[in-house]
């Protein structure tokens, strides 16, 4: 059941795999005459999009995602024309090709090809909706996948930030984080907001080696870096580095966020970690009802994980194994952790039994974390791990695997 502080393990590597190409973001044309400039936004693979040429005729995009490219429509006041992208790195290929109005045919050897680079936001031109609104606004939900530009709200938290350019993120079901990846930049990313901040245990947490699964394992990299209410921390390990910012905010609350990928992007993330700190917003976290309903139901309670295998051949020969996982979760905070192990075999003239123990205690409290609640382990090692708990109308389930909840036998 326990898990490293940053929870950074083999399901981060591949969390962004079949995430849709991210085109949201603003992109600029030179010609001779002037800029041109193309908005677009995102919304899981439809996309919607605003051009500006030059000479100020404005025309609207509508088109669909698939894989790299997207096919669709851009329509001016009195025009309708079909409309191809195609993305490479920070450049976007653009075709455009006239409709026949009365059949509908795309001429395709008829069409003109753009190529418009993507830009940052401080250096695109002002493209925002006459009420001066661009990203959308949208409160967490696991399951849910966001393009860059989202402002994601996180009230149980009292935070909120922004999904910066070039970068496309959601928190998948039954994981205590929110990844991102993108389709233009290696390596990946992860924002953790924390409605009760904790400074002694997230700093002890920033200073242990992270790991990133599939054998990466980044390792801290000097010391830690106080500048105001920043904490920032460096890690590197073979052709990867890593960079974490936590930001403390004024109610007690704090966001984590950490970036990693190929070691020649390190200035990147430290930049990236800079403008998502700057768009990040706090306010007082709200209590979340499920929080108290769910405290009803672990209080005094235990949970109990079991796992088993056998395997046997014709000639009687065996070998088989089970482990125990058992979490305590006491009404006055306190929990207690203890697992089990043992293998037993039998190759016919040798048979042998083995096992092991383990146990750890500290405090225990819940959290919301968008529409999920989170069960938060604070180590008296200063470790801290985060789970998801649910029930599926049957079973309890803690990071998404059943455990079984009965009466604690420990607690007082």
């Amino acid at each position: 059941m326990k898990l490293g502080f940053m929870l950074l393990s083999c399901w981060l590597v591949g969390a962004t795999a079949g995430m849709a190409q991210d085109f949201a973001g603003h992109y600029e044309l030179s010609s001779n005459v002037g800029i041109h400039r193309l908005e677009l936004q995102q919304t899981g693979d439809r996309l919607l999009g605003t051009l500006i040429t030059a000479n100020g005729h404005r025309y609207r995009l509508e088109a669909q995602i698939e894989g790299n490219g997207a096919t669709g429509f851009l329509m001016g006041d009195q025009s309708r024309e079909a409309v191809e992208l195609y993305l490479e790195g920070l450049q976007l290929k653009v075709g455009i090709y006239p409709i026949d109005p009365q059949s509908g045919h795309i001429f395709f050897d008829q069409g003109q090809q753009f190529a418009f680079n993507r830009v940052a936001g401080e250096e695109a031109g002002s493209m925002a909706s006459p009420s001066g609104e661009v990203s959308s606004e949208v409160t967490l939900r696991a399951g849910h996948q966001y393009a860059a530009g989202t402002r994601v709200q996180v009230p149980s938290a009292g935070v909120s930030f922004v999904v910066p350019a070039g970068w496309i993120g959601g928190m998948p079901r039954g994981r205590p984080a929110f990844l991102m990846g993108s389709h233009t930049y290696a390596g990946v990313g992860m924002v953790m907001p924390y409605g009760s901040y904790d400074p002694e245990q997230i700093r002890q947490g920033l200073q242990e080696p992270q790991d990133l699964g599939e054998g990466v394992i980044l390792m801290p990299r000097g010391t830690l870096r106080q500048e105001g209410s920043h904490t920032w921390m460096e890690y590197a390990g073979g052709p990867y580095v890593g960079h974490a910012l936590v930001v403390a905010g004024p109610h007690q609350n704090a966001v984590l966020f950490f970036f990693a990928g190929p070691a020649e992007q390190s200035a990147y993330f430290r930049q990236l970690l800079q403008t998502m700190a700057a768009a990040v917003r706090f306010d007082a976290p709200r209590q979340d009802q499920a929080l108290q309903q769910w405290h009803q139901l672990l209080a005094g309670m235990m949970l109990k994980k079991l796992d088993s295998y056998y395997s046997g051949g014709f000639d009687g020969s065996y070998v088989g194994g089970s482990s125990e996982q058992t979490l305590h979760l006491c009404s006055d905070g306190i929990f207690a952790y203890f697992s089990s192990s043992s293998v037993a075999g039998d190759a016919g003239l040798v048979g042998g039994y083995s096992g092991g123990t383990g146990g750890e205690t500290g405090r225990w409290e819940l959290q919301a974390l968008g529409d999920q609640v989170l069960l938060v382990l604070k180590y008296n090692t200063g470790q801290q791990s985060q789970h998801v708990v649910s029930y599926d109308g049957q079973r309890t389930m803690l990071d998404g695997s059943r455990v079984y909840r009965v009466q604690s036998d420990r607690c007082q």
